[in-house]
């Protein structure tokens, strides 16, 4: 039997929350949208449209910077967990071209195609009717990069955004990979690309002009990974019959600075992770908070509760302890890259309407019926930051 080279596939929906909030309301189509708090309301950007890009505009932003670079633009606040429950359609759907996905984000994920070619008469044509399933059945888009390793997928996805798909043969990926700019390269922030510059390093293949020791002392260990290419023999994690834990996290497109904005960040997550909980019948015991900062050094600190919860209120604060605690202690005035919280130690719900304890639960409960009986989120609880000194 002739060896196949596997087939990994990273799928990126394009600018998810503004995409389906434009779809909801053509009105906004081919206008500059900002999904965030509007000023003078503080808070970061979850993301906006391809229109706003052009103004500047950034995931992770203050919104008020936001809205200085681009003064025409429509402030949307985001509805989580509307899209929560879109992204969950699209990934049930994308069941039926994998047994073997990856969902990294709310927006994004992998999937093994390895072995699907004879179901289709290419890769081109699975990933083809792979886009057309989902623009056809949700009308949103999504870029699709193909390649033997996850990490040369998604930088072949963001090659080809939005709307595009990008499928490199194995004997086409060395090349691609060594000339790709440095700052297209996954993980590399706006000091490490700065940092590389200065040396001369434009593509990735010019790294390799200096030796390991010195892009360790000037870059610190993190490059070690990059330059013995170790990522090329990462492998996508299978979805397990026993659900061990949910996270969500996003890499901010520039590095910035940990303050009050963050807050409108953390609520997002809360919300996500609370509402996979209740989909999914668990409770947590345990939260987590992870943050990446300037120099790629990862930290993390969790927390274990007495009282399982799938409450965004709970989730939030106590990520919020930890990420306070984490800052303090290791990031300190480092600018951070990645922020993300996780949520384990889940036990099933056993919680029901004479449980008195639980009065909170069913509340929840109650609001998940009535938005899922109308279709929409007619009904949303908001976060009660209990400490923020």
């Amino acid at each position: 039997m002739q060896y196949q080279k596997r087939r990994i596939a990273h799928l990126d929906l394009d600018a998810f929350f503004a995409s389906v909030e434009i779809r909801d309301n053509p009105l906004l189509r081919g206008k500059p949208i900002i999904i965030g708090n509007k000023p003078p309301a503080r808070g970061v950007v979850s993301t906006c449209s391809y229109e706003a890009r052009k103004y500047g505009v950034r995931s992770g932003m203050p919104v008020t910077t936001a809205q200085i670079l681009c003064p025409q633009a429509i402030f949307i606040k985001p509805d989580i967990s509307k899209y929560v429950n879109q992204s969950k359609e699209i990934f049930e759907i994308l069941k039926n071209f994998s047994s073997c996905i990856d969902k990294v984000g709310i927006d994004e994920g992998y999937l093994d195609l390895t072995g699907m070619v004879p179901l289709y008469k290419s890769y081109e044509e699975l990933v083809k009717t792979i886009k057309k399933t989902i623009f056809d059945k949700f009308k949103l888009t999504c870029s699709i990069g193909v390649s033997s390793s996850p990490f040369i997928s998604k930088m072949a996805s963001d090659r080809c955004k939005p709307d595009g798909m990008l499928i490199l043969k194995p004997e086409e990926e060395e090349d691609f990979l060594m000339s790709s700019p440095v700052q297209t390269i996954p993980f590399f922030g706006k000091k490490t690309v700065s940092i590389l510059e200065s040396l001369g390093i434009k593509y990735f293949k010019e790294i390799y002009n200096y030796d390991l020791p010195f892009l360790i002392k000037k870059l610190g260990s993190f490059i070690e990974c990059f330059y013995l290419k170790k990522f090329l023999n990462e492998k996508i994690k299978e979805e397990k019959s026993e659900t061990k834990s949910f996270s969500t996290e996003t890499t901010f497109e520039q590095d910035i600075d940990y303050n009050e904005d963050i807050f409108n960040l953390i609520s997002n997550f809360a919300e996500e992770l609370a509402q996979k909980l209740r989909d999914e019948g668990y409770k947590a015991t345990t939260i987590t908070a992870k943050i990446r900062d300037e120099n790629f050094e990862t930290y993390q600190k969790q927390i274990t509760i007495k009282e399982p919860t799938f409450n965004e209120n709970d989730i939030a604060n106590f990520a919020y302890v930890n990420l306070e605690s984490l800052v303090k202690s290791k990031i300190k005035n480092k600018k951070i890259r990645l922020i993300g919280i996780k949520v384990s130690g889940l036990i099933k719900d056993s919680s029901n309407l004479f449980d008195m304890i639980g009065k909170d639960d069913i509340i929840y409960r109650k609001i998940d019926e009535l938005n899922k009986k109308f279709g929409k989120p007619l009904i949303k609880k908001g976060i009660i930051w209990r400490k923020k000194d």
